[in-house]
């Protein structure tokens, strides 16, 4: 190997290594910022609650992690009352997938929407979770 070119293999080396440190410290940088932005998010939107939705519906928790957000409601149901699962789904399905946002975070990022519902004495009556949208 020639002197010029064990010259150009080092200079090589060294610019591959600075850049696979500066990629390392920028994505620890930007996962940090990432995950306290959402924390702010989190914040603001609990700041908020609870948060009456219809009648008979209030949306009393949130929680944002980096790949799902989790949603509780407290609905008001009438001892014996049945709650049809799939109405409810569908009905969060057409709204979340209806929201260019939300349906963004779905399709590019793999966010998942949790939705728990409990009665007033907070016992649970609902879950599901939507990971995509047709």
């Amino acid at each position: 190997m020639s002197p010029v070119w064990k010259k150009r293999s080092l200079i090589a080396i060294a610019l591959i290594a600075s850049l696979v440190v500066a990629y390392s410290v920028y994505s620890g940088q930007a996962g940090r910022r990432f995950a306290e932005d959402l924390k702010k998010l989190e914040a603001d939107a609990k700041g908020k609650l609870p948060t009456k939705v219809n009648e008979f519906t209030t949306l009393v928790d949130v929680t944002y992690e980096p790949h799902k957000r989790v949603y509780w409601y407290v609905m008001e149901v009438k001892d014996g009352e049945r709650i049809e699962r799939q109405k409810l789904k569908q009905s969060a399905q057409d709204q979340l997938c209806g929201n260019a946002d939300a349906l963004r975070m779905i399709r590019e990022k793999g966010v998942s929407y949790e939705y728990r519902y409990m009665n007033k004495a907070r016992a649970n009556l609902v879950a599901f979770t939507i990971a995509s949208c047709p």
